[in-house]
């Protein structure tokens, strides 16, 4: 189940993590089957919003992160 208050729009992640620009964000959309972000429900649609759930981002982030060799 998710939480109400783990639900941002594309413009509140923006405005909270720099790193993530609305643009940036809109192009994580577009390609989601592609970088992975479909497999964790990172980003989904309800009614006309795109939205972000935060937990899945950050596990996203830690996931590529440790992929990486870092």
């Amino acid at each position: 189940m998710i939480n109400g208050a783990d639900l941002w729009t594309l413009k509140q992640v923006a405005a909270d993590m720099p790193f993530f620009t609305y643009k940036r964000l809109r192009h994580m959309y577009a390609h989601r089957h592609k970088n992975g972000t479909e497999e964790l429900q990172v980003l989904v649609k309800l009614d006309h919003r795109r939205l972000v759930i935060i937990s899945n981002l950050n596990a996203w982030v830690i996931k590529h992160l440790n992929g990486r060799g870092n």
